[in-house]
């Protein structure tokens, strides 16, 4: 909206993405900080498509996109995967091929890149109040130059950090924590971390409403939120326990 510099140098593709590939090989050309020094030119060029592919797919214009690629991916090939979790198969076949090693790649670094969510609570509630902090600064920004603020920029806004972090869990992460952790079983802890965090979220929010003297029936949207913290943990509860059933049948996973 800005016409900024990066932006237009970008071709508004994915710009912040964009930059971060360019600033991490410019880095690179200084001796000392490079990482990938006497590697083969074929092994260089390689390792740098991948790279890209990566931190591009970061982007979270691509973010149900590549949850529908997971799950067409474990729908597909499921069960040679869980022959390799259980030990019956030495290797995962479909790996062999290099577009779908660097599918998993994107994949991996996209589900490290929205993290917070499913660490450790007292993790998970720092990254959020700073993550809100950074939304909120971008939208005094946008009022600043007379934009629209942009959804959830809004630090006039009177939704609650509870309320928008299980917003986000709920609709964002949660179908791709599930997608990734039904395909990877080995992922298990981020399924059961996400559970009891939208859970903490959940009874934190019933606190505020039960001290929120502006509500006026209090026990009904207390009962809502219930409902809905009820509903989420019966979903994700379903791929945790198969899992789990998986790793006791089989230590190896």
């Amino acid at each position: 909206k800005s016409k900024d510099e990066m932006a237009l140098r970008f071709n508004d593709v994915s710009p912040l993405e964009n930059m971060h590939c360019a600033k991490l090989f410019e880095i690179m050309t200084k001796p000392k900080f490079n990482m990938l020094i006497g590697f083969p030119e074929s092994d260089w060029r390689e390792i740098r498509k991948i790279v890209i592919k990566a931190i591009l797919g970061t982007d979270m214009v691509h973010h149900f996109a590549c949850v529908k690629s997971i799950n067409l991916f474990y729908e597909v090939h499921h069960d040679n995967i869980y022959k390799w979790y259980t030990g019956d198969a030495d290797t995962i076949d479909i790996f062999s091929e290099p577009d779908e090693k660097y599918q998993v790649i994107k994949w991996l670094l996209h589900t490290a890149d929205v993290s917070n969510p499913y660490k450790p609570f007292h993790i998970c509630e720092k990254w959020a109040h700073l993550v809100v902090e950074e939304f909120h600064s971008q939208g005094d920004k946008e009022r600043e130059k007379g934009y629209e603020v942009s959804e959830m920029n809004d630090r006039n806004s009177t939704s609650s950090l509870c309320n928008l972090q299980m917003g986000f869990i709920q609709f964002m992460i949660e179908p791709l924590v599930t997608a990734m952790v039904q395909t990877f079983p080995g992922l298990l802890e981020i399924g059961s971390n996400l559970r009891s965090n939208f859970d903490t979220w959940a009874q934190k929010r019933i606190e505020e409403i039960s001290n929120d003297d502006t509500i006026s029936d209090k026990s009904t949207e207390i009962e809502k939120l219930k409902e809905r913290n009820n509903k989420f943990g019966g979903n994700m509860s379903a791929t945790i326990d198969k899992i789990s059933s998986l790793k006791r049948k089989y230590p190896i996973i």
